[in-house]
Parts: structure tokens; C-alpha cells; sequence
């Protein structure tokens, strides 16, 4: 009986040890949707925690913090998760999307997958600069693999956008039932996945206004085509039933508890940066927490210098007590339930105001930076007292108005706009999740040591001084992410080695994007 049994199957099959007939071997398309978006934000979140500290969103509130002093952790995984995202989370979970939805004549979960990827792309790139595999990624065949430069990078992005746009275009045979649920960012609305898509355009082109190629027109077009309103806005949403799926920056994770705002983020917003000139942006008690229900001042922590000696000033969520022992949900952007950005209109709307401003149309720049303010202040007080959280009181229709009234803020003369007011604005409306957008900016000016036309940019930003920069670095800045430490330091390590990835000072070499 055995032999009969035997020889009624075939010995290709009988010997294929790689298929598992208790478990699925391919998924549906709608399937794969969701965890992509929790992967695109938690890279972004567990990565943006560390270039936070590059940036100065925050500090540690101990002294000389790896991170805080532009250095790194040896050995371990931090700053690789955007990384382990692309290869990984989102991955080939791409091509099985891609190939289901080819199957079945569904085109729009092709351009959402080219979207993402077109993402994930431009994410790593713009972390890793030229130590990202391109060419040779996705290849099962291959155990070890050879990098590319971050401008093929960007380019396959660049690619990549494109053929989103075609399939998202594509007529007939769109999507299935299932499509408006599993779409958790915008529920089936193809358009606004064609803006993120512009969105993601923009922002490749505009990273290149240290070059000769920078190409002001073509960033405003692109624009033009992204996020229209804060309706427009990419935002991923956490169930934030447990620890497993909660939010990354909320208390359930207690991720970030040692973290404070920084004194340069509080200086933009209580008015004692000097470009500031005094103004009190009414933001201040929405974004940041205060002392205390009776010390109303938000004090900020500097980089490397730890919290001063009797110093109490509360952590992001509001308190300075044990979150899960408090029982609070958080406050703001840092709560449980707090949709975490990944784009949005204001921030598209401060890459127009740039571009305009550089191609000296100070008017239009005039229009595009207030309605980028404007925005953002909405974009804010819709995190405002979210149900359970520490309060956190909106902006009042009276208060934004006369915010977008303060000439100290806001010019009304366009000739008194200036790429530092930009700038700051922008940093104000990225702070808390924008971490890798801040951070282009800033290696774009050089942490605001290259002026723009004799103008200061970045007022008041000051770097950890060379002394208490991390022991590797030569006195230098940060200026890239090393690979992530569990795939490319322990078996990649020949690609490493031609690259210089094992030199001491390896993060502080320039990206290619911000050289002439």
C-alpha cells in the first residue's frame, strides 16, 4: 500500500520541503496592505528616536547620550530599523502584492505598491546614503550583496513613483471588495494616494538644492500635485490595545520616558530665539508640556548636558511618573492614540515656500509659508485633548488668528520673508514626527552653518561642542546612518570594507545629495 501510495506522487513534489500544506503559501493582496503601514510608520518612529537627538527635537536626560552627541550604538540594531523596514517589513511583501494583484487584473494595489516602495526607497536613501543595495536587492539567489549610491537610489525611487502614478491611473478592474478596508490610509481614495505620490517627488527633487541640477519649478509642480489640505495628510493609525500594537512613542511602549524637548524647540515656541524677536507662539502649551499645573514655564534639556541638578521637567507625555503606574495615555503626537504622520500638506506647502523663495518669486514664497503655518496650527489641534490623555488645550480660533497676524512670525511684506523664518517654521511643524525630513534640512545647510545669501539659517542652532562629540566621530557631525548592524556588519562585510563602512568616523562622510 505504501509503494502504490508513493508512486502516485511525483518525486518533485514528494521531496518540496519549502511548501507548507498547513499554512498559506501566498497571500491576497488586501492582506498585505495593513502591516505595510504599521512597517512604514514604526521604521520612521524607532529610527526618528535617534535622529530626533541629531536634530535636537529632544534629549536624553543624562549626560553625554551616544546619540545626543552625534555618535552611535556599536554592535546593536539601533538606527537600522527604517532599513530592516524596506528589506524586511515592507520587503517582498511588495512583489507578492504586486504579483496577486497582476493575477487578478486589480491595478491599484499595484500603485499602492509601487508607492510604498517608491517610500521605503527614498527613506533609506536619505539615511544611509551611498550604502544601500539597489541593483542586487530582493535577489534570493544572492547571500551577499554589493552597494549603490544614494543617487541611484533616489533614482529607482524617482522610477518607481512613475509607474505608481500609471497604475493608479489604470481603468477598469481598479480594485475588489475588500480594497476601501484593508486601505487604512485613505480608505480607498486613489487620488490622495496620486498626491502622496507627488509628495514623495517633491521631496526627492528638493533634496537637491545644493546642486547645479536643483530644479526649483520642478519642485513646485510637484507640489502642486501633492496634498492639498490637512484631509490630504498620510497617517498611519495604531489600535493601542497592548504593547504589540501600540503606538511607538505612547506609554504603553514606554519607549521614550527619558526623553525631554530640547531648549532650541521650546526657544521657537515661548519667543527667546532671536528670531523669535519675543513672539510667544500660542503651539506652546499644545506641543509641549509644562512644568507643572503650578510652574506654567516649559524648560528644554540641551544635547550631551543631561537634566541640571534639581531640574523635574516632565517627559513628552506630561508627567514625570511611571506611565503605566500613572495609568495616562500620553499627550499630543506622544499618545496612544495618536495617528502617527508620514506626510503631510504643511510640510509640502514649507518645500514650496523654499523652492519658490530660492527661484526669488518672494511673493509666492509670501503665500505658500503662510499657508504652511496656517496648516500646521489646524494640523496641531487635531491631536489636541484626545480622549484620556493628559490635556493638552487647542489653539483658539482668536489665538490663530493672531499668530497669522504677527509680523514677527509672518511678514506682510514679501521682501521681509527669509529663507531662516522658513526654515524655523518648518522645523516647528515637522517637530515630534517629521525627524528625517529635519534632518535633511539641516545636513542641507550644514546644521545651519552655511548661510543663504549672507542670511543666517537656523538661528541660535548650536551644536554639542567638539569636545563632547562622540569619541569616533574627529570632531565631526553626524551625517549619515550606518547599515543596520544584524545584516550588513555581520555578513556583509566585504561590501562594507569597500566603502569604508568600518572607519570610526564612517557617519560623518557627507550624502551625496547635499554636495555640489
Amino acid at each position: 500500500m505504501l509503494l502504490v501510495a508513493f508512486s502516485a506522487v511525483s518525486c518533485d513534489k514528494y521531496l518540496d520541503v519549502n511548501t507548507n500544506p498547513n499554512v498559506p503559501q501566498a497571500a491576497p493582496a488586501h492582506l498585505l496592505l495593513p502591516p505595510m503601514y504599521t512597517n512604514m510608520a514604526l521604521g520612521i518612529q524607532i529610527d526618528g528616536q535617534y535622529i530626533g537627538k541629531y536634530t535636537q527635537y529632544w534629549a536624553q536626560t543624562t549626560a553625554l547620550d551616544f546619540w545626543d552627541a552625534h555618535g552611535y550604538g556599536a554592535g546593536n540594531d539601533r538606527g537600522g530599523e527604517a532599513w530592516r523596514t524596506h528589506y524586511f517589513g515592507v520587503g517582498k511583501n511588495v512583489d507578492l502584492m504586486i504579483d496577486d494583484a497582476r493575477k487578478r487584473n486589480l491595478p491599484a494595489y499595484i500603485g499602492l505598491a509601487y508607492a510604498i516602495r517608491a517610500w521605503t526607497w527614498q527613506t533609506i536613501a536619505d539615511m544611509h546614503g551611498d550604502a544601500v543595495i539597489v541593483k542586487e536587492a530582493f535577489d534570493q539567489t544572492l547571500l551577499t550583496f554589493n552597494y549603490d549610491s544614494q543617487e541611484i537610489a533616489y533614482a529607482e525611487s524617482n522610477r518607481l513613483c512613475d509607474s505608481a502614478l500609471l497604475y493608479l491611473d489604470a481603468k477598469g478592474g481598479a480594485v475588489d471588495a475588500n480594497f476601501n478596508a484593508a486601505e487604512l490610509a485613505y480608505n480607498g481614495d486613489l487620488s490622495k494616494w496620486k498626491k502622496f505620490v507627488n509628495g514623495v517627488l517633491a521631496r526627492n527633487a528638493h533634496r537637491l538644492t545644493n546642486k547645479a541640477s536643483y530644479n526649483a519649478d520642478k519642485v513646485i509642480t510637484y507640489c502642486d500635485a501633492a496634498m492639498a489640505t490637512n484631509a490630504d495628510n498620510f497617517q498611519v493609525t495604531f489600535a493601542s490595545t497592548k504593547s504589540q500594537d501600540g503606538h511607538y512613542f505612547g506609554t504603553l511602549r514606554d519607549n521614550i520616558r527619558l526623553f525631554r524637548a530640547s531648549k532650541y524647540i521650546v526657544s521657537l515656541l515661548d519667543g527667546k530665539n532671536t528670531a523669535m524677536q519675543g513672539a510667544v507662539d500660542p503651539r506652546l502649551r499644545l506641543m509641549l508640556p509644562q512644568n507643572s499645573a503650578t510652574d506654567t514655564v516649559v524648560a528644554g534639556v540641551d544635547p550631551t548636558a543631561g537634566l541640571a541638578v534639581g531640574q523635574v521637567t516632565p517627559s513628552l507625555w506630561g508627567t514625570v511618573a511611571n506611565p503605566a503606574a500613572s495609568g495616562i495615555l500620553g499627550r499630543w503626537l506622544f499618545s496612544d492614540k495618536a495617528k502617527f504622520p508620514i506626510m503631510t500638506y504643511s510640510e509640502l506647502q514649507f518645500i514650496k515656500a523654499e523652492a519658490q523663495f530660492r527661484k526669488n518669486d518672494k511673493s509666492g514664497a509670501l503665500v505658500s509659508y503662510k499657508k504652511a503655518v496656517d496648516a500646521h496650527v489646524d494640523f496641531a489641534n487635531s491631536f489636541a485633548n484626545i480622549t484620556g490623555n493628559n490635556p493638552t488645550a487647542a489653539v483658539t480660533p482668536a489665538q490663530k488668528t493672531a499668530l497669522l497676524a504677527n509680523t514677527k512670525i509672518i511678514p506682510t511684506v514679501a521682501d521681509s520673508l527669509t529663507m531662516d523664518r522658513i526654515m524655523l517654521q518648518k522645523y516647528v511643524a515637522l517637530w515630534g514626527w517629521g525627524f528625517l525630513e529635519t534632518w535633511n534640512d539641516m545636513r542641507r545647510f550644514h546644521y545651519g552653518l552655511d548661510k543663504f545669501k549672507g542670511e543666517t539659517v537656523y538661528s541660535d542652532f548650536k551644536t554639542p561642542e567638539v569636545t563632547r562629540l562622540f569619541a569616533g566621530n574627529g570632531g565631526k557631525l553626524a551625517y549619515n546612518v550606518r547599515p543596520r548592524y544584524n545584516s550588513e556588519y555581520i555578513w556583509n562585510r566585504a561590501a562594507l570594507e569597500k566603502i569604508g563602512g568600518y572607519d570610526a568616523d564612517y557617519h560623518t562622510r557627507e550624502p551625496w545629495f547635499i554636495k555640489p
